[in-house]
């Protein structure tokens, strides 16, 4: 946009009493993140405790509420909004999101959410533009029904048990403008099946292409991370492999066996740490009755490449790991306005199998495990449970911590 004298205005420059008198004019909190994406100038004025008060990040995105569980309905519709909630921040955010309602979400990563319909298809939303770009529907994908079911055994059933996770290669990018999105070099991998596979998918494709491989670390997969320009996965025995998703169909090359101690780990995520592979193994204990299953410790482990080995970490430094359905995180702990604590785990619950297996909605097993001193303490006070929706962790771009 030109000035009066013709030349280029430079918006980040605006004096900041004028962006705050922008800021508190806005009427939801997701246009002051909206504002907050301009740019770091913005982001750092719009997100000053001074001028707004809102929760710094990462966000726990709560479970969709019951309709008669709400106490604040949006005036113009029946459609319970979403909690947004800060580490150590006792204050809820509600967002109106339609967009969400009733279905499954399935990965975060930056400013975008994926989620699953119950026609089985499957978008992925910027929680800020309110931008949407399918994929592939869920029916592209092989063996959704088993073999012999029962007749309770639903379309809702398949749309909340079928796929585990989506993990995207990079998040999309909005052009300055906001007029385009750039999809260039955007993979989506799916964990799908009851034998936990994978496939690979670009926005505008057709169809979800399954990888091909013998390789056993290719079944039961844990977990995805697209780490140095590839895909890599864990599987349910700790083996790592990566995948050229060039070739059609993707190829997997296997780049270690079974982790050592791999039959009384109950999850492992794979996460990015100072430009190290980090293996984080999740012990749980298994419980005779409801809610059948507790996170206990976690172990972390960097990937040696040199001698193909895995060596354990004691200590983050000044990080945290933020797990769950979102993209495995690492965030930084150091400044004096972080929320949340260095050194330590912060879980959602997103032990699908476990809950849905068992008939009891998810979201009961989340918490902060300090590495130092081995204890396990929570960071959401209140309860927030669901089948296809429990919380997970947003981390937006450009107001998350440095990596």
């Amino acid at each position: 946009m030109n000035g009066n004298g013709g030349g280029v205005v430079d918006w980040s420059k605006i004096p900041e009493d004028v962006l705050v008198l922008i800021l508190k004019r806005l009427p939801t909190i997701c246009d002051a993140f909206g504002l907050a994406q301009v740019c770091k100038s913005w982001a750092s004025i719009v997100l000053s405790p001074y001028n707004i008060s809102l929760p710094k990040p990462p966000f726990l995105m709560l479970s969709e509420s019951n309709i008669e569980e709400e106490e604040e309905k949006d005036v113009d519709t029946s459609i319970p909004r979403r909690g947004f909630i800060g580490i150590n921040n006792s204050k809820c955010y509600k967002l109106h999101l339609p967009e969400l309602h009733q279905n499954r979400n399935i990965l975060s990563t930056g400013n975008w959410l994926a989620f699953i319909n119950m026609e089985l298809e499957i978008s992925i939303l910027n929680l800020f533009s309110k931008t949407q770009i399918p994929l592939p529907s869920q029916y592209t994908l092989p063996d959704q029904w088993p073999m012999e079911f029962e007749e309770d055994y639903t379309l809702y059933h398949v749309r909340n048990g079928f796929i585990k996770k989506i993990v995207l290669s990079t998040p999309p990018k909005s052009q300055s403008n906001n007029s385009h999105i750039d999809l260039d070099g955007v993979v989506a991998m799916v964990i799908f099946g009851s034998q936990r596979q994978l496939a690979i998918a670009r926005p505008g494709d057709k169809s979800w292409v399954p990888v091909q491989t013998q390789i056993p670390a290719v079944a039961a997969v844990d977990n995805v991370i697209f780490f140095n320009n590839r895909f890599y996965s864990v599987n349910c025995r700790g083996k790592v492999a990566f995948y050229d998703i060039d070739c059609n169909p993707p190829q997997a090359t296997l780049v270690l066996g079974d982790f050592k101690d791999a039959c009384s780990v109950e999850k492992y995520y794979l996460v990015e740490w100072l430009g190290e592979l980090l293996l984080v193994a999740k012990y749980c204990d298994i419980l005779d009755d409801e809610p059948y299953y507790d996170t206990v410790k976690f172990e972390v482990y960097k990937l040696d490449f040199d001698n193909l080995a895995w060596e354990e970490v004691k200590s983050l430094g000044q990080h945290s790991l933020f797990l769950g359905f979102n993209t495995s995180r690492s965030l930084l702990a150091s400044d004096s306005t972080s929320t949340f604590r260095r050194n330590c785990i912060y879980f959602t619950d997103d032990n699908s199998m476990h809950y849905i297996g068992v008939g009891v909605e998810g979201g009961h097993d989340m918490g902060v495990f300090d590495l130092e001193d081995g204890t396990i303490t929570p960071h959401y006070t209140g309860k927030s449970t669901s089948f296809h929706s429990p919380p997970l962790w947003i981390i937006p771009n450009s107001l998350s911590h440095s990596l």
